[in-house]
């Protein structure tokens, strides 16, 4: 049983780690516009979704098939009612009254992400810490 944490690292981009027998693999996993919108946000999370998209892939393929970038995408093209599969699993993970394996806890105020991407750019400008090196002119 592998063990999958996904941490959102932007929009529509998460980072995920999954744990397999004491052996850690880093992936980053993009949910492609219009791949999931059905799915209610109000009620299920797209970090569900995500978690629940993993832990289908891990199933159907195994982790050592894996890309180091996951495009849920073509795992949908390659794997009949995969969207179907990842929503149930998702809108079951959303049911349970305490947080699934995999989730990513964040403080209730904080930014997520691309706000917290600006976040963490404006902390490091007011810092004073340059972001990005300065190009030559």
């Amino acid at each position: 049983m592998a063990a999958i944490n996904v941490i959102p690292a932007g929009n529509q981009l998460y980072q995920v780690e999954i744990d397999q027998d004491g052996d850690t693999s880093t992936h980053e996993l993009t949910i492609p516009d219009g791949l999931f919108t059905h799915v209610d946000t109000q009620v299920v999370s797209m970090q569900d979704v995500a978690l629940s998209a993993v832990d289908q892939l891990v199933t159907l393929d195994g982790r050592d098939a894996l890309d180091h970038h996951i495009d849920l995408g073509a795992a949908a093209a390659r794997h009949d009612e995969f969207v179907e599969r990842v929503t149930a699993e998702a809108e079951q993970r959303a049911t349970t009254t305490s947080p699934p394996d995999g989730w990513q806890a964040t403080e209730a105020d904080a930014p997520s992400g691309d706000d917290r991407l600006l976040a963490e750019v404006r902390a490091e400008q007011d810092a004073g810490e340059v972001s990005r090196p300065e190009r030559e002119r």
